[in-house]
């Protein structure tokens, strides 16, 4: 079993009119306003809430006047738990007699002007300060103010501070945060409070007596958790953006049928070991299985929306027959919109195919397992972000006589050599001057004959390749050659 506790978003409590701000990730609180027609108040160290038990550690937030609207208030109560408090925090108290402080130490006062403010428009002249014998003199010194009085706390004080005090509750399972639809009766979890590694979401829950099914998994819900597997009810349609991102152990998850869509990022870099996915699957954001490199991909036909880089650096991709929109044509191992011709993403055993006319953005960026990158003669744009954070490499080789447009992203690619025909390296250098490139140089013959090959070996879509008497030869050669593709298109490939 792990125990780990993991940032979730704050939330906003009230307790016997006092609100907090709570922090999952610690278990603890911030006062953060108070409304009350009490005489006194007495914050306790710790409350529950959900479930869950918040030690109470700072009182204030950025200008903000805690107390001030408690306009009968002569008595607070600080416990001994408080270890900050933020300037104007005690602030505009004109009541205030006496400020009962219970920790063994001072507290640190903190804020935009030092802690200087803390008891700002508060009369601490008419003030007596009750604290722990031993700490007297630290509360004479700046940034505390002068007071009437500074006296030591008694028992009975003591005593009183923690009479409002809740009995801890130790945690023994996943708390499960969720947010709440009343409309439509669902609900999104939000995060958790992980105790075992091995998270089950529950398809229904029940909150005030009303039942929510349980609908999506948020946007960062459980990134950067020390999670092993994960249970998903069939009730679940979507996983949010980050939702499972940058978990170290997470090698375990099912895909429920009647899951639509997976968010951007919502897998990255987890060490998952397998992958299957449900045939309702619609939408899969960018980068959502990116940094895989052990797993093959099956993308079904149903997918209608996959966004850059979704499956980098993968063992494998294929997109199933009968998708409309994408293809993986020819084994290539890479994600192509097939109207546009564009790559989307690739394997890091991706070959790109000839006939693609566009680099997708982002789509050859984060390919770890690859050196030498080689774009057919047929791209005519290369899209922002290409060619940058693959840790291995060193080689591009560009077909193109005429150069493609390439966005300039300013972005350092000073490890990587571009190899382009003979005939145009003075105009790739010239328009691709931003795109920061170790060296551009003329393609040998040798680098002419290494694209083909790979693009030979790893591609079936040249089906039939001609010379200029229109004689079938079983290679490219030297010169013009006329090669008929997969799709029935003819094209002309010169080679040097």
């Amino acid at each position: 079993m792990v125990f780990s506790i993991i940032t979730l978003f704050a939330e906003e409590v009230t307790i016997n009119g006092i609100s907090y701000r709570t922090d999952p990730a610690n278990q603890t609180a911030t006062v953060t306003s108070c409304s009350t027609d009490s005489n006194e108040i007495i914050i306790p160290s710790l409350f529950n809430y959900e479930g869950v038990s918040y030690t109470v550690t700072t009182i204030g937030t950025s200008k903000n006047a805690v107390f001030s609207n408690c306009k009968q208030l002569t008595k607070i109560y600080i416990p001994k738990t408080v270890t900050t408090m933020i300037d104007y925090s005690i602030g505009y108290i004109n009541t205030l007699t006496d400020i009962y402080i219970c920790s063994t130490d001072a507290p640190t006062l903190s804020g935009t002007y030092s802690g200087k403010i803390v008891f700002r428009k508060t009369p601490t002249e008419n003030i007596t300060l009750h604290v722990n014998a031993s700490a007297i003199d630290a509360y004479k010194v700046e940034p505390w103010p002068t007071f009437m009085d500074i006296v030591a706390l008694t028992n009975d004080e003591i005593a009183k501070s923690e009479s409002n005090d809740e009995e801890y509750i130790p945690l023994t399972e996943n708390i499960i945060k969720y947010k709440t639809d009343s409309e439509t009766k669902t609900a999104e979890v939000t995060g958790c409070i992980l105790i075992d590694s091995k998270l089950v979401i529950p398809s229904t829950i029940i909150k005030e007596d009303i039942t929510y099914t349980v609908t999506g998994i948020g946007d960062d819900a459980f990134q950067y958790y020390n999670i092993e597997s994960v249970t998903l009810p069939s009730t679940i349609t979507y996983l949010g953006a980050r939702a499972f991102g940058y978990n170290a152990n997470l090698k375990e998850i099912n895909f429920p049928e009647g899951l639509k869509s997976i968010g951007q990022a919502c897998f990255a870099m987890c060490p998952l070991t397998s992958v299957i996915f449900p045939n309702s699957l619609e939408t899969i954001g960018r980068a959502a299985f990116g940094g895989m490199p052990q797993i093959s991909f099956t993308i079904p036909a149903g997918v209608k929306e996959i966004g850059p880089a979704a499956f980098n650096d993968a063992a494998a991709i294929k997109v199933a027959e009968g998708n409309t929109v994408y293809d993986s044509r020819n084994n290539c191992n890479a994600v192509i919109e097939t109207a546009t011709n564009t790559l989307v993403s690739m394997a890091n055993t991706a070959t790109i195919p000839y006939g693609i006319q566009k680099i997708g953005d982002w789509s050859v960026n984060n390919v770890n397992h690859i050196d030498k990158v080689y774009i057919p003669a047929t791209v005519t744009t290369i899209g922002l972000y290409n060619f940058i954070y693959n840790e291995n490499l060193t080689d591009v080789y560009c077909y193109a006589e005429k150069v493609p447009a390439m966005e300039n992203d300013y972005r350092s690619r000073n490890e990587i050599t571009l190899h382009v025909p003979a005939t145009a390296v003075s105009d790739y250098t010239s328009s691709w001057e931003n795109n920061n490139f170790k060296a551009i140089v003329a393609m040998t013959d040798k680098d002419m004959e290494a694209g083909i090959e790979s693009i030979q070996q790893k591609s079936e879509n040249i089906q039939k390749i001609c010379d200029l008497n229109g004689r079938s030869i079983s290679t490219l050669r030297k010169g013009l050659n006329i090669v008929t593709l997969s799709n029935g298109r003819t094209a002309k490939v010169i080679c040097k």
